[in-house]
């Protein structure tokens, strides 16, 4: 491509509509403050959002704008809350449970998707699973086989939804069992029935979340023909490395978790290898690339469907051993507040030092507190 003909993402992405599912979530939410920061001149970014309990979804996306990781938005694009428009819908239903309106307005004006919406835990159901990763990402392929304009469709995959094998490449990797044949089944068996069959469709699998976003890539290479594809692999998602603030995280799902547990005192052994590499990719970062993924396909307009991964792999890997190193000195320095014990975590590589140590570091405490709460007349918190 020549000079005169190149064009940057920021300039790509000025005057375009785009659709985004999961924008209430973590990696979305990243995603939308990063467009509206980085790209003002967006002409429109459609969310689609569900109401939660007594709040719509328009106040839920309100409450998310208004948050400091939009703090610094304002600065370049003071009328970025205009460019936002909430679409009311449901990835479970049919055309995502859009109105007629809602749909036309998608069809007629939309130029790029990103996909994220998807439930991200390990120990989901198969069936909701299912429902959620897989019939989600059909209902939004459907949704975009009418959109007039589209130019690129950017699904966020895994980095783990191959985890079974040894190396993995940037291509696709056809499951073991065929995803329509899996959404059959699931179809007429009852949750009794699915859950005893669940270890036998998983097979090297560890968990729904892995073996369904394996399911979600092969419905779109065999059922994505015609449009703009491309699939986003990050690995594990954590904390913002510089932007829109360094560290900045809004749940405990991930390392973040982990670490909170141990800074609490409640976590003090886990198993696992201290030489593992502990594959955690920046939010910040992992946006910033899908956002070049976004620009790469739409101008592009490769012929096959591109994979891109986002990791540290073995080119700038971090250990579990080491990631302990790094984070201990900091909860140390930084110590929560009600914290139950004072930190002190190990990775263990034998399961039978590490049941040992279950039952000296965590359950014989449990045990101790619950009956010190009763004791106060305060509700015992362990199971």
């Amino acid at each position: 491509m020549e000079m005169s003909a190149y064009q940057s993402i920021v300039e790509y992405y000025a005057g375009k509509s785009l659709f985004i599912t999961g924008g209430t979530g973590f990696l979305g939410k990243v995603l939308v403050e990063k467009l509206l920061r980085s790209c003002p001149d967006i002409k429109k970014i459609y969310l689609l959002v569900r109401p939660k309990g007594d709040i719509s979804s328009k106040e839920r996306v309100e409450k998310i704008l208004d948050s400091e990781l939009f703090s610094r938005v304002p600065e370049v694009n003071p009328g970025y809350k205009e460019v936002v428009h909430v679409v009311d819908g449901d990835m479970s239903k049919p055309f995502l449970g859009l109105s007629k309106y809602d749909q036309n307005l998608l069809h007629e004006t939309v130029e790029i998707v990103f996909h994220s919406a998807a439930t991200v835990r390990f120990d989901e159901e198969l069936r909701l699973a299912l429902t959620l990763n897989v019939v989600g990402l059909e209902n939004v392929l459907e949704l975009c086989r009418n959109v007039k304009k589209l130019e690129a469709f950017i699904h966020v995959s895994t980095a783990y939804s191959n985890c079974n094998e040894d190396v993995i490449e940037e291509k696709f990797y056809p499951p073991s069992v065929d995803v329509k044949n899996v959404l059959e089944i699931a179809n007429w068996m009852n949750d009794q029935m699915l859950n005893e069959v669940t270890p036998a469709l998983l097979e090297k699998r560890p968990n729904t979340y892995t073996f369904t976003k394996s399911l979600a890539e092969s419905l779109l290479f065999k059922h994505g023909h015609g449009l703009p594809i491309a699939v986003f692999r990050p690995s594990i998602v954590g904390a913002s490395l510089k932007e829109p603030m360094p560290g900045w995280v809004d749940n405990f799902n991930g390392p973040s978790g982990l670490f909170v547990a141990v800074g609490k005192g409640v976590l003090r052994s886990m198993i696992g290898d201290v030489n593992a590499v502990a594959d955690v990719i920046p939010v910040d970062v992992a946006v910033n690339m899908l956002a070049c993924v976004g620009w790469y396909a739409g101008t592009k307009r490769p012929q096959s469907i591109p994979i891109f991964h986002c990791t540290t792999g073995s080119i700038n890997p971090v250990t579990w051993g080491e990631m302990k190193s790094i984070v201990t000195p900091y909860l140390w320095e930084y110590p929560f507040e009600k914290a139950f014990r004072r930190p002190n975590f190990s990775f263990e590589a034998k399961e039978l030092v590490f049941t040992y140590w279950t039952y000296i570091s965590h359950r014989i405490p449990a045990w101790i507190a619950d009956i010190l709460a009763k004791f106060v007349g305060q509700k015992p918190k362990t199971k």
